[in-house]
């Protein structure tokens, strides 16, 4: 993962680089016992910079219980010595913020690097902003936080759909709602949604342009020969299309990023170590280290390890 980094490093031409956060959980919902943090290098060919498995359980600490107390004196004596996996207290839903908080604190120690100038692309929804603006990492290093393109752009969904429902009984131009034929349909809310991640995505380092582009979808889908500038959904009483629209809102996309660089190194770690089985903490860690390799190097990576560990050449 060093390696990664410094490539980072090099494409950024300073130690302060971009970095994509992200976390995922061995089973499908926030009663997971273990969950995988990893935070990687931004851009089309990003890699893995640094990863840690959060666990709440130790496999040998449950196993030892069964000679606790036929055996006291071996439970002890392997108590002691062994490595414990727990290293996460608190829900399964708080391993992300703990772990990406602790990814971004040791940057500096193990890789003489920091994860700042606009570095933390996250989810839309995600706590771990907050905490890192609360408990900062660095001391002279401010971190911007970037919207992820994908989440983002699909406020515009929800918020038509939210429009779309609270106006179902409201009569606009002689009908129900805005719903329907020729009116708001669902494949349009659709559409819209993918508007507006384009006008993100081609304007994504000129905020002015952002702006204008995403005006430009209402003033295009809303077009006619007769009123060249009626839209659906006016301004003055469609607050969720206000806030889509302004500035200070489009803000937090400019230089937008994705977290489909993180989706991927997760399917390739669950995939070694699949969700519907069990595997113990020490499991992950040996499987989150090959994904990371398959990653960030491909499969031919992996041979010297395999080499190594069956001795063979």
């Amino acid at each position: 993962m060093s390696n990664a980094v410094e490539e980072a490093c090099k494409k950024s031409n300073e130690r302060k680089i971009t970095a994509s956060g992200d976390g995922t959980w061995q089973k499908r919902d926030f009663s997971s016992l273990r969950g995988v943090v990893e935070v990687l290098s931004n851009g089309p060919t990003a890699k893995v910079l640094d990863l840690e498995r959060l666990s709440k359980k130790c496999s040998i600490c449950t196993g030892l219980l069964s000679i606790k107390y036929s055996d006291p004196k071996q439970y002890s004596e392997i108590k002691n010595k062994h490595q414990c996996e727990i290293n996460h207290v608190g829900s399964s839903a708080s391993m992300e913020v703990a772990g990406i908080h602790r990814l971004f604190a040791r940057s500096k120690m193990l890789y003489n690097v920091k994860y700042a100038h606009f570095s933390y692309i996250g989810d839309g929804d995600a706590k771990v902003f907050p905490k890192l603006l609360s408990d900062h990492p660095y001391e002279d290093v401010s971190i911007t936080k970037i919207e992820d393109v994908n989440h983002f752009s699909k406020k515009m969904l929800h918020r038509l759909q939210k429009i779309a429902k609270s106006l179902k009984k409201t009569n606009i131009d002689g009908k129900l709602g805005i719903r329907g034929s020729g009116r708001m349909t669902k494949k349009m809310m659709i559409n819209f949604k993918h508007y507006y991640r384009l006008a993100i995505v081609r304007n994504k380092t000129n905020l002015g342009d952002m702006v204008r582009a995403v005006w430009a979808i209402w003033k295009h889908k809303s077009s006619s020969n007769s009123e060249p500038h009626h839209e659906w959904c006016s301004p003055s009483y469609c607050e969720y299309l206000q806030a889509l629209e302004k500035a200070d809102t489009l803000k937090r996309v400019l230089n937008g990023g994705s977290q489909n660089a993180n989706e991927s190194f997760h399917s390739i770690l669950w995939s070694l170590a699949p969700k519907n089985r069990y595997s113990t903490g020490v499991m992950i860690d040996l499987c989150a280290a090959m994904a990371v390799l398959i990653y960030n190097d491909g499969y031919q990576s992996i041979i010297p390890v395999l080499s190594e560990i069956t001795g063979t050449e």
